[in-house]
């Protein structure tokens, strides 16, 4: 990860790293999922959201016990947490390009278009580089301005925008069972991978690192996300859409963005990350609205997947499958196994196949771990 981030920065306390973290990790996962389980399932399925996304984000500043752990994990995973923000920042840009599309049900061209530029002048802002003292400097004021833009939106319509939802979806509340294994499974695992989090923990000491992220996952993010509890009746159709959430959206893309670019700063990845965020560009500009959850759910499903198994396979200390030809074989017949699984749990709505889908998921490499264990006993 990039060396013009200033580690020393963010020394300044416990408070500015919190605000950073959940500012970080506030991005279009956190604003728009809930506001799909919530659909799916009533407001229980913002709980099944936020309950498993902060303990495994709180996790890392406590698994990883020290600085120098942080600094030999990121080292030990440097591809895949450059692939992590690969994805993530081509997300952001798939977002925010279709935004118009998300607030209006028939948004005219001249506002697609406009969204367009908006999401290239995004990733554009995010290629300047910033040291990590100006980013924690910025996360106050991002934070705040995604607040106010809640008070606004209550303020503008009457108190008719925002609202708690009802406490039934769709689906059945049996099925929200099944729902939350996979987002335990990836919630626990993919903070791990996130460079903006690794940044926070080898830049903190040991005490202070736990307590940024203390603070951050159990009261500052909380108060987030339950801005998008708060909006998601508006987006679902069932209360009048504030515009003034693509503010919210935007200042949180930004920053996200910013932060994940900044870290990777050599021309080749620098270069790969803008090829994949100008497709995913084209994507949200050119996708029918119709197809967007579609669309949204197939990005999720790399955090849902191929990320936490990649972790299962190469970066748990007590799974450790000591050749990497095996860890590959390892990854690859996991994912082959458990995809069908999450294809018909998720875009099929057949919930139940969920259970063998995370059986899988996490089975196949505990198996690989315990074979090798007995082929090269210590």
């Amino acid at each position: 990860m990039s060396a013009q981030m200033d580690d020393r920065a963010a020394s300044r306390g416990v408070l500015l790293p919190a605000v950073y973290l959940a500012c970080s990790w506030t991005w279009v996962l956190g604003m728009f999922f809930p506001v799909l389980m919530i659909s799916d399932f009533g407001w229980p399925g913002w709980i099944a959201f936020v309950v498993p996304n902060c303990l495994g984000a709180m996790s890392v500043g406590f698994f990883l016990r020290s600085p120098g752990h942080a600094r030999r994990f990121a080292a030990q995973h440097r591809e895949a947490i450059w692939l992590f923000s690969v994805v993530t920042v081509a997300f952001h840009a798939f977002f925010i390009a279709h935004l118009p599309a998300v607030l209006l049900t028939a948004p005219p061209l001249t506002h697609r278009v406009a969204f367009v530029v908006i999401a290239a002048v995004m990733i554009a802002l995010a290629c300047r580089r910033r040291s990590l003292g100006y980013m924690l400097s910025s996360a106050p004021g991002v934070f705040a301005l995604s607040l106010l833009t809640m008070v606004l939106a209550e303020s503008l319509y009457h108190g008719q925008s925002l609202g708690l939802p009802p406490v039934d979806g769709t689906e059945s509340r049996s099925d929200l069972v099944a729902a939350v294994l996979p987002l335990a499974l990836g919630f626990g695992l993919c903070p791990y991978l996130d460079a903006t989090f690794l940044r926070i923990r080898h830049s903190t000491g040991e005490r202070d690192g736990r307590r940024a992220f203390a603070l951050s996952f159990l009261f500052l993010f909380p108060l987030l996300v339950t801005c998008t509890l708060l909006y998601a009746d508006a987006l679902l159709g069932r209360r009048a859409i504030p515009l003034i959430l693509g503010v919210h959206f935007y200042v949180q893309a930004q920053f996200t963005t910013s932060l994940h670019v900044n870290e990777f700063p050599g021309s080749r990845r620098r270069s790969v990350m803008l090829l994949a965020a100008a497709g995913a560009i084209l994507l949200g500009a050119l996708l029918p609205r119709e197809h967007f959850r579609l669309s949204y759910e197939l990005f999720m499903s790399a955090y849902a997947l191929p990320f936490p198994v990649y972790l299962l396979a190469f970066g748990l200390p007590r799974m450790r499958i000591q050749s990497p030809g095996r860890r590959w074989t390892c990854f690859l017949v996991t994912i082959i196994a458990a995809s069908p699984c999450y294809l018909l749990g998720y875009l099929g709505r057949q919930w139940l196949w969920l259970f063998p889908g995370v059986v899988l998921a996490v089975g196949i490499p505990f198996l690989f771990a315990s074979l090798g264990a007995r082929r090269n006993p210590r």
